[in-house]
């Protein structure tokens, strides 16, 4: 009697399930979206402002990187070349030069250095201005006209004597060079066009320099 009774008060929720029964899942509480703020005019100002400074930012740096790979390394190349032969050239007259003053006057030896000599300073003077040309290229591009135009200073007297060295196998060739280098120091102030002038400048100094020294 007592055991019926005690089955009896046993409530039927407390009862365990048989073993091997799956336990259901019991899903996670939903936590309620907080709805976004919306961004008022001066947040979405700094917002695009900031998105611009960054295309800005790329823009400029890529644009800088493609200017030195195209003009810049280029021109320092070409510069850093052009010096390397005007050094060997004005060695090879000094050379030529003590070798004169060792040999008699009337020797034929004496001749034929003395027109390796001349041609030794055809060489030099048409460097010598390929090295201000190519320096002025440079100034201008880094946006300084008045370096640029020092470093033509000497550029005219460089082609005045060139002129008198080549005699009418170059003559022609030379004034050339004297009209251009004319308009290109009178644009300085104008990057686009007096860089035109001397690109143009450096190609007939380089014409030339073939005309007398490149290999057959």
């Amino acid at each position: 009697m007592d055991n019926q009774e005690i089955e009896k008060e046993t409530p039927a929720s407390e009862e365990k399930p048989p073993e091997g029964t799956p336990v259901p899942n019991t899903p996670p509480a939903e936590i309620p979206e907080v709805p976004a703020k919306p961004e008022n005019r001066f947040t979405k100002f700094l917002r695009r402002l900031g998105q611009a400074a960054i295309v800005f930012l790329v823009v400029f740096f890529l644009g800088g990187l493609t200017t030195y790979l195209t003009l810049y390394r280029p021109q320092r190349q070409e510069l850093s070349k052009t010096r390397e032969e005007l050094k060997t050239a004005e060695g090879r007259i000094s050379e030529l030069e003590n070798r004169i003053t060792s040999l008699s006057p009337l020797d034929v030896k004496n001749k034929e250095i003395q027109a390796e000599l001349d041609q030794s300073k055809i060489h030099v003077a048409i460097l010598s201005a390929q090295v201000d040309v190519i320096t002025a290229r440079l100034n201008l591009a880094m946006g300084d006209p008045a370096a640029a135009r020092l470093n033509l200073t000497k550029t005219p007297e460089t082609l005045k004597t060139l002129k008198s060295l080549v005699g009418s196998a170059g003559e022609k060739d030379v004034t050339d060079m004297q009209a251009r280098l004319v308009l290109a120091t009178g644009e300085l102030a104008n990057k686009d066009i007096a860089s035109a002038d001397l690109q143009v400048l450096t190609m007939m100094l380089v014409q030339l320099e073939n005309t007398f020294f490149a290999s057959p």
